[in-house]
């Protein structure tokens, strides 16, 4: 059984998608830092599907736990199919509204334990070819000035530019490592001021559909598939 680790998947779009995944006769390992109990239910819901279902604490703020998540993870399992990194610390500001410890807390979450992640988790990866899928945002290819959340996009577009590297790197072990750019979720935290180009913000659903085409495919790397609507197109 293709064995996938998520991380953020106690709650809203990880928790969806560990258990759609499971449906589809995934084994899951559904990492949480704080949501012990609803990560519990996430992996009763899997584990109704027929699937294996773990699930594994780790805090990514700091190198010491970090190194500790990992190692806990090889303890669980010695492969992987697919890493669907979905963790991201988000904050609303521009630049000179955003406090030093909350730009320290964006870059240590979103860049540094991304890359110590990556660096840690592609050798599970080798054996079955397997896939990595990292989270971004709708207008990240655009590098257009941002005063909204001006430290986050930052975050974001340094982990765009690890996924086109490390597709290069790692491209002759079939390793496949893109990113999926969402616009505004069906339970995102804010919504824009402007009407929705189609009317609606995207469903997990929609995220789930380019997941499994992802998950499907032998010749896609280092790309940004934006799931938006039309938001931010430029």
């Amino acid at each position: 059984m293709k064995k996938i680790l998520i991380t953020g998947a106690a709650k809203n779009l990880g928790a969806f998608l560990a258990k759609r995944l499971a449906k589809n006769n995934y084994s899951v390992i559904v990492h949480y830092n704080k949501s012990k109990s609803e990560a519990k239910k996430v992996i009763k819901a899997c584990e109704l599907e027929g699937v294996e279902a773990e699930m594994l604490q780790g805090d990514f703020s700091n190198y010491e736990s970090l190194n500790a998540f990992v190692s806990n993870l090889k303890g669980l399992t010695n492969e992987l199919y697919g890493f669907i990194h979905n963790v991201g610390n988000f904050e609303v500001g521009s630049f000179l509204k955003t406090s030093y410890i909350k730009w320290e807390e964006l870059i240590q979450v979103n860049v540094n334990a991304s890359f110590f992640l990556l660096k840690e988790i592609i050798p599970l990866l080798k054996d079955q070819m397997g896939h990595i899928i990292c989270m971004g945002f709708a207008g990240i290819n655009t590098n257009r000035a941002d005063t909204y959340c001006s430290a986050y996009s930052l975050t974001k577009q340094a982990l765009l530019f690890m996924v086109k590297s490390i597709a290069k790197e790692i491209a002759s072990s079939n390793i496949k490592i893109n990113m999926i750019s969402p616009g505004y979720l069906e339970k995102s935290v804010v919504f824009p001021k402007d009407p929705f180009p189609m009317q609606r913000p995207a469903s997990f659903e929609d995220i789930l559909h380019t997941v499994q085409f992802l998950l499907d495919q032998t010749y896609i790397t280092g790309q940004n598939i934006e799931v938006a609507g039309g938001i931010r197109l430029s």
